[in-house]
């Protein structure tokens, strides 16, 4: 983004999701190769609660910049695709939960 010029770069959007992210693959691998723990229960915590928060602001502050270059755009994208994310993830869990 140096190297181009880009005009207002999104960099702390950028680590913000690259963050949630993370955790979001963390706690997939978890539950899929590993035993589950506390520490993943904390994580899967954050990210049904803080990472909807932290993607909400990103998208909110790129919002009116989303057309200006490509990374504007793939972090609105990322935002967004977040939070659609999360909400079907708890909306299923809520629906496995409530079959019986």
């Amino acid at each position: 983004m140096k190297k181009e010029a880009i005009p207002d770069a999104p960099v702390v959007q950028l680590f913000l999701l690259f963050g949630n992210y993370g955790v979001l693959l963390i706690l997939i691998l978890t539950s899929v190769m590993w035993k589950w723990s506390g520490m993943a229960s904390i994580g899967a915590f954050g990210t049904v609660t803080i990472g909807p928060i932290f993607a909400g602001i990103c998208a909110f502050s790129v919002h009116k910049n989303r057309k200006l270059t490509r990374y504007h755009k793939l972090t609105y994208k990322l935002s967004i695709g977040y939070l659609g994310f999360v909400l079907l993830l708890v909306l299923s869990s809520l629906i496995y939960s409530g079959t019986k």
